[in-house]
Parts: structure tokens; C-alpha cells; sequence
């Protein structure tokens, strides 16, 4: 995705651009540009789901374009709905005259037949409706009609409504998935450990579906780009292109536990973050459930839930999701909504199944119960949830984001056994990751005691400091024989380096 810039424009000159005429796969004709004329992507660039998600981003005050741009694609927002000229009631003042702010209100949220609690007012601060009027057909194609996309309320009315909302909206979800968390019956899903070895290809055949699965997962994040945005966007978003990706990986993970781990990409791009962690939740989450004696039915259901588990944090205002800082205690609780912004998106999925929307809801749910968005105990989340949440936890500390950096795998190893300990995580889920990836995770570099650098290829399940590893020459490239520090007593990993 291209980075905003900061070049500038003569913003008396913009003229509003119409998003619903913006599709992915179109050739952008102009610079689209902020209110306060920064550039946020360049002409000529063919548009992809993650500039839709910039776009969309910036539609509470709307994305502009100079003369360069056609008039079909322009919005005109010269004129606004004007009120009646009556005098005002107390109850109709303008926001100046009420001494409070407003603050921008998509016009798709309105609904017809929704009685209002707060007024709403045009950008000029112009009533537009009074609270306590029923909104009607009639009022909505009249802003339609004048190129109107977005109204204002007062903030402070605006929001103790969405907090109530919310908050009744919690709670019958809540109920709902209590429901169905009984008539799933999910004890009979209970992960056993496998009894038999993983299979494991030889190093020349591993090496060949490494560079085979790493062009794919590049392929797959954009096809979850596309998924996400067609979710978001009310689209309706194709169970099976979902299934195409994860059918590919599932192949993988049973040709050899270690392919996965291998190939997944830490990005360090903020605007694809979420589509790479998604895939990475995914892989590892297959990984780790391979472990278990489980049905394909189940690992699929698994890899689904673990790439969909994260979709509503699209919904998530960008500054807040990608803020280079620590977010404020009310910030926070609309991060923790994103699961029923999730689970409100898959719904909308047919064919995905109930235990796949189970991991969607739950994956941020811990044993502790100091998880969200319900709190539940232990016996209350089902085994597949605890699977997905771990890993997400793992694959988040070892990928930079923009308020903090990565942590090594070695370390994050560490502290998820600490917590595990002290009753976050599932014990039985935790002690399954760390005999599929080992204490130096795969794909790890590691300083051995003949001073050597290496990069861990496999795990060795309850030999977890002597994995499998190939040595690395001077350049850093590859050897071609790999050493199984399980079975020489005289050389042992003595460091833990920095990640891939």
C-alpha cells in the first residue's frame, strides 16, 4: 500500500471524490487527498483492498481530489440540506448555540424508521433534524440527491447512545454464543495428543516447499486483503476462497509439521500488518493442531477461524489500531469490541461453520478470565478458542508493530510459559506449541557451542532446547546438512539471536 504523503495542495481548489465509484482492480485517474490537501495515494496506481481501507479510513471527513480528476467522480457538497426556516427551540439550538462539538456521522449509518436521540446538523453547524424525529426515505435521498455523505451529531449524545447499543448488543451476543457453545457439546472436540511421529521430508524436498509455500502465502495474504474488504463493505464474501487458501496450507502441514512455521513473514508495513498476522495466526495455529489427533474437518475449521478471528479490527478507526502509542483505557474498550465486529462480519458468510465462529468470538477470551469480550471461565471456552488465542498472542509479541518492537521467539517463548503458569493460557495448548516449534522457535537463529550460527529448521517434541538446525556460512546462505542437536551430546545451542 502507498505511504500518505506530505505534500500539500490549494485546498479552496478540492473538489469531494465520490468513494462508491472507487473499485480494487481500477486505475486511480487523480491524487486523492485528505481535507487538509496531504496526499494519501498518487495517480496511476492501480487501487488494491488495502487503499479502499485507507480510503475508507478518511471518509468521516471525506477524501478530495483537485482539477485533475473527471466530474464523474466527483461529489458535489457545495450545497447542504437546509433546515426550516423557524425560529429554533432549546431543543434545536445549533451546536455553538448548545456550547458543545459535533463530530462527523457516515450518512449510511442512518436508518429509516430510526427515531433519534441527538440532533443532526449539516457541516455548517444548520439544523438538519431535531432529536426525537423519526428518520424517513424521504430525508435520506434528499442528502443523496445533493452529494451529501456525511451529517454531524453531538459528541457527547452520539456516544452514550453507541455505549448503550453496545452494551445491549454485548449481552444478546453473549447469550447467543452461550447457546451455542451448549448445542456444540465441544468437550467431544477436546485435542488429544497424536500418539504416532510427524511425518518430515527430507532436507532438499523441505527446502523446495518452503520457497513453494512462501509464494503462496504472499498470493493468500492478498486474497485475505480482498475477503476482509468484501466483509467490511457488506459484499458478500466467498466461503470458498477462504477454504481455497487454507485447503493449500493444510496440505502443507501434513506433508511436514515444519513447513509452516517457515515460511511466515513478519511485516514491518503498518497497512498490511493485519492481513500477515491473520496468515500467520493461521499457519501456526495448523501447526500446532496438527499436533493433536483432529480431523481435517477440524483442522480447517481451525485455520478458518484463525484467519477470520481478526477481520473487525478493520472497523477499528485506523489512528487507533495503528497508534504509535499506548491507547487510553476508552480507547481500549473499542479494541476489545472488535470480536462482535468480527462475529457480526462471518455471520454474514454462508457455509462457514458454528465452531469456526466460536474461534471468530473467543480467540481473545483467556483461562484467566482477564480476556474479552465476555470474560468467560475456563471450561467456557471451547479447546479450538484457547488453541487460536495462544498462538495470536505468539505470533503479535514476534512481529514489530508501531507502539512497540518485536520480541525474539526465544523470549516470547518464555514469557508465554510464565503466563501459562500463572493460569492465562491452556497448559495442554501451550505445551503442544513449544514441542512444534521448540524453545528456539523455527526459522530462529541461534549461536551453537562450537560458535557456529544456525537457523532452526524442525522442532524435536520434548527435547525442547535441542532442535533440528542447519548451520549458516559466512554470507548467511544455507548449508545443505542439517544437525539434530538431540542426538550429539558435545554441541548445544549457548544463544539465543535476533529473529528472521
Amino acid at each position: 500500500m502507498s505511504t500518505a504523503s506530505t505534500d500539500k495542495s490549494d485546498t479552496t481548489r478540492l473538489r469531494r471524490i465520490d468513494p462508491a465509484k472507487l473499485r480494487v482492480g481500477g486505475v486511480l485517474p487523480g491524487t486523492i487527498r485528505a481535507l487538509s490537501g496531504r496526499v494519501l495515494i498518487r495517480p496511476g496506481r492501480t487501487l488494491n483492498a488495502d487503499d479502499l481501507t485507507l480510503i475508507e479510513d478518511h471518509l468521516k471527513r471525506g477524501i478530495y481530489g483537485d482539477s485533475e480528476w473527471a466530474e464523474e467522480y466527483l461529489a458535489d457538497m457545495a450545497k447542504a440540506v437546509q433546515p426550516e426556516k423557524t425560529p429554533p427551540t432549546p431543543d434545536q439550538q445549533t451546536p455553538a448555540q448548545a456550547d458543545s462539538e459535533i463530530v462527523p456521522l457516515p450518512v449510511e449509518h442512518l436508518q429509516v424508521g430510526r427515531r433519534l436521540s441527538y440532533a443532526l446538523y449539516n457541516r455548517n453547524g444548520a439544523l438538519l433534524i431535531p432529536a426525537g424525529v423519526e428518520i424517513n426515505k424521504q430525508f435520506l435521498d434528499k442528502l443523496n440527491l445533493q452529494g451529501v455523505f456525511e451529517v454531524h451529531a453531538d459528541k457527547g449524545k452520539l456516544r452514550k447512545e453507541r455505549q448503550t447499543q453496545a452494551t445491549s448488543t454485548e449481552w444478546r451476543i453473549a447469550k447467543h454464543m452461550e447457546r451455542l457453545l451448549g448445542e456444540l457439546g465441544y468437550q467431544e472436540f477436546k485435542p488429544r495428543p497424536r500418539r504416532t511421529s510427524r511425518p518430515r521430508l527430507e532436507l532438499v524436498g523441505l527446502q523446495t516447499e518452503i520457497e513453494h509455500g512462501r509464494a503462496h502465502y504472499a498470493k493468500a495474504v492478498q486474497r485475505v486483503a480482498e475477503i476482509s474488504a468484501d466483509l467490511v463493505r457488506g459484499k458478500p464474501a466467498s466461503i470458498s476462497a477462504a477454504t481455497e487458501v487454507v485447503s493449500e496450507f493444510m496440505r502443507m502441514v501434513r506433508l511436514d509439521s515444519s513447513l509452516l512455521p517457515a515460511i511466515i513473514k513478519l511485516t514491518e508495513i503498518p497497512g498490511e500488518y493485519l492481513f500477515h498476522h491473520a496468515m500467520n495466526v493461521a499457519l501456526l495455529a495448523m501447526t500446532v493442531a496438527d499436533g493433536f489427533s483432529l480431523s481435517r474437518v477440524n483442522l480447517l475449521q481451525i485455520g478458518l477461524g484463525a484467519l477470520l478471528q481478526d477481520v473487525g479490527m478493520m472497523q477499528v478507526p485506523q489512528e487507533l489500531r495503528l497508534a504509535p502509542r499506548s491507547l487510553t483505557p476508552e480507547e481500549y474498550i473499542e479494541i476489545r469490541r472488535h470480536p462482535l465486529y468480527t462475529l457480526d462480519f462471518v455471520n454474514k458468510m454462508e457455509g462457514l461453520s458454528n465452531i469456526s465462529k466460536v474461534i471468530v468470538y473467543q480467540s481473545h477470551e483467556r483461562a484467566d478470565r482477564s480476556g474479552y469480550p465476555s470474560k468467560c471461565q475456563y471450561d467456557k471456552i471451547h479447546p479450538f478458542a484457547r488453541l487460536v488465542g495462544t498462538v495470536d498472542v505468539y505470533a503479535a509479541m514476534i512481529s514489530n508493530r508501531p507502539y512497540r518492537n518485536a520480541r525474539p521467539p526465544y523470549e516470547t517463548m518464555e514469557f508465554l510459559l510464565r503466563e501459562t503458569k500463572s493460569g492465562r493460557f491452556d497448559p495442554q495448548t501451550m505445551r503442544m506449541l513449544i514441542d512444534s516449534l521448540s524453545l528456539f522457535p523455527i526459522g530462529s537463529l541461534v549461536k551453537l557451542s562450537d560458535g557456529n550460527i544456525a537457523k532452526v529448521l524442525r522442532a524435536n517434541p520434548g527435547m525442547h532446547t535441542r532442535p533440528v538446525v542447519i548451520p549458516l556460512s559466512l554470507d548467511g546462505s544455507e548449508s545443505r546438512v542439517e544437525i539434530d542437536l538431540s542426538r550429539i551430546d558435545n554441541l548445544r545451542i549457548v544463544q539465543a539471536l535476533n529473529p528472521k
